[in-house]
């Protein structure tokens, strides 16, 4: 299940989105009945800034991923998702690097009913598997987003997966 989304269509508003933890998980959390169209409530949710807020809110909607309506905002679409392949590689690598950094400053030990899970692991493989890994977490991820707006949700949780290849062929051996 793919959500295609104007940010293809916004080049300059694609790292304003992709790249900043905040608007990302604001648009998320429209789906919460921690929502509310305040920015002070939301920046209190996120622990954040307002202005941080207020500018996240002017994002999505010159994103035209939400629109302001009497009673607050409505999400146009329901989510969005996409990978190296959507929209600039270059970019979508920079703002990868950056909301990676930014979600591992949430986690924390101090509550320990957040649902925090990390793991690092080096290992020896070959390509073939890693890529078939790298596909078969791709299609976990999205049964995961699909069952996820079927059910119920209680908060905003931010995922970052990377798969990096550490060791290169020595020079002359290609």
């Amino acid at each position: 299940m793919r959500t295609h989304t104007p940010l293809a269509k916004n080049p300059d508003l694609q790292e304003a989105y992709t790249g900043n933890w905040v608007t990302r998980s604001l648009f998320a959390l429209m789906d919460t009945p921690l929502f509310s169209a305040s920015p002070i409530e939301m920046a209190q949710v996120l622990g954040t800034e307002v202005p941080e807020v207020v500018q996240a809110f002017e994002i999505l909607e010159r994103l035209s991923l939400i629109r302001r309506t009497p009673e607050g905002y409505v999400k146009n679409i329901p989510n969005v998702y996409f990978n190296d392949k959507d929209l600039d590689s270059h970019s979508i690598l920079s703002s990868h690097v950056l909301i990676s950094s930014q979600l591992l400053n949430q986690l924390t030990l101090s509550d320990p009913k957040a649902a925090n899970f990390y793991r690092t692991g080096f290992f020896a493989s070959n390509r073939k598997l890693v890529t078939e890994f790298c596909q078969e977490f791709e299609r976990l991820l999205m049964s995961f987003v699909a069952k996820s707006q079927r059910e119920a949700s209680d908060g905003v949780f931010g995922m970052t997966f990377s798969t990096a290849q550490i060791s290169k062929e020595p020079k002359g051996q290609a």
